[in-house]
Formats: structure tokens, C-alpha cells, sequence
């Protein structure tokens, strides 16, 4: 069976005590998690000039976009347009906005396959022109979820999650060409794009020990 390049994206942080030094990090549940399902992890940093050379040099077969950081008006669409998200002065990382929305360019115009986690689902639905709100009690919860999508459609979902999530979507915030999944009350949890090989969920596959069997599932089928 052949291994798979997969790009991840990472979050920024920045140390007081280091200045203005800026650090790119990844969980590295990521790293074992991708591993078992014959996924290579690549951690694609935040400072390039051109992320979508990286990839094209990189040879990667797939894209997913990890948790963290709040996304600003300044992350680029698909058409241009101002990105539809609530301003947000605490935890933003413009070098973050410009990384993910040129490798989405990149995906889109390549079919490549994109899995979207929690800010990354946000980043998925805003770079197709939906939007994102303030929701309350999905950070640190676990909920079911409810699936919605038609039958014969979307990917594997567990019966319930748990979220980190201080912003998300409902159904009137999603881009037109993205379809829900599965929800948690009015809170969309998951969607997939009608054309492309792009998912977005709002939970972790990562921070589950073990994983879902559902999330190696979705991971297995998107990016085989």
C-alpha cells in the first residue's frame, strides 16, 4: 500500500519572554494519528512566500488544516471579496490567514483533497464565501451529533464530539456550495463540498485516544 504526502497546517504562537519571535506548532497526536492511516505528515510553515510552490515541491497529495488561531477579514476567498468572520483582536495570525487561503487556491484549482478541522472548517466555509458566529457551550463539551446529510452522500460521522470552538456556523452561514453533514442543535459540526474533495469538521480526530474509528475512516476514504 502507498503512502500518502499530506500537508498540515499549524497554528502560531508567540513567547513573551522570546520577543517577537513567532513559533509554528502542531500537536503531535497529528503525526501519530496520520501514521495509522498511512498518511505522511507534513508540516507546512506559516513564513513562506509562496505556500503553493511548497506544496507543488512537496508532492502533496492532500491538504488538512488544523485547529487554533482566529481567523481575521483579511483571510482570502475564493472570488476576493472580504472574508465574512466577526473581528477578532486575540489569537489571529495574519502569516496563518495569507498560508491557508493560497494552499485552498491551490487545492481547489488541483481537485487536491482538503480536510478543514475546527478553524480549518471555518477557513473552508469563509474561503467559499459563507461565514462564521460567535456560538456558545462547543468549547470543552462533548455532544452528540446528529447526521443530516442525504443518504449515499457526505463521509462517516460518530455519534457524538467533542469541540473547541468559540466560533462556528449554522445552516444560513454556510457557503452555497457546501453541505451540512451533521450538526449538534443549530451548530453545524460537518460539511462537504458538493464538487470538490473538500470536508470540514469541527472536532479533532486527533485529541481522541484512540482515534474514532470514523475519523480513520473519513481520513482513509478523502484522501485514498
Amino acid at each position: 500500500m502507498t503512502w500518502i504526502p499530506v500537508g498540515i497546517t499549524q497554528r502560531v504562537t508567540q513567547l513573551p519572554s522570546r520577543g517577537r519571535e513567532r513559533r509554528d506548532c502542531l500537536d503531535q497526536m497529528w503525526a501519530q494519528l496520520l501514521d495509522g492511516c498511512r498518511l505522511v505528515a507534513v508540516p507546512v510553515p506559516n513564513g513562506l512566500a509562496e505556500p503553493d510552490l511548497f506544496a507543488e515541491r512537496a508532492g502533496l497529495e492532500g491538504l488538512i488544516m488544523s485547529g487554533g488561531n482566529n481567523l481575521t477579514p483579511a483571510f482570502g476567498t475564493h472570488d476576493g471579496s472580504r472574508a465574512r468572520v466577526p473581528l477578532s483582536l486575540a489569537d489571529t495570525a495574519p502569516e496563518r490567514d495569507r498560508t491557508e487561503s493560497a494552499l485552498l487556491k491551490w487545492a481547489s484549482a488541483k481537485s487536491v483533497p482538503v480536510l478543514g478541522v475546527c478553524r480549518g472548517a471555518q477557513a473552508l466555509n469563509v474561503f467559499h464565501g459563507g461565514s462564521i458566529r460567535p456560538v456558545e457551550g462547543h468549547a470543552g463539551n462533548l455532544h452528540a451529533l446528529e447526521v443530516c446529510s442525504p443518504p449515499g452522500t457526505g463521509f462517516p460521522v460518530p455519534d457524538e464530539a467533542m469541540s473547541y470552538h468559540d466560533f462556528g456556523m449554522r445552516e444560513k452561514d454556510l457557503a452555497p456550495e457546501l453541505t451540512a453533514m451533521a450538526r449538534s442543535g443549530p451548530v453545524i459540526e460537518a460539511f462537504v463540498h458538493a464538487e470538490l474533495p473538500q470536508v470540514g469538521v469541527m472536532w479533532h480526530p486527533e485529541r481522541h485516544s484512540p482515534p474514532f474509528e470514523t475519523d480513520i475512516q473519513l481520513l482513509r476514504d478523502l484522501f485514498a
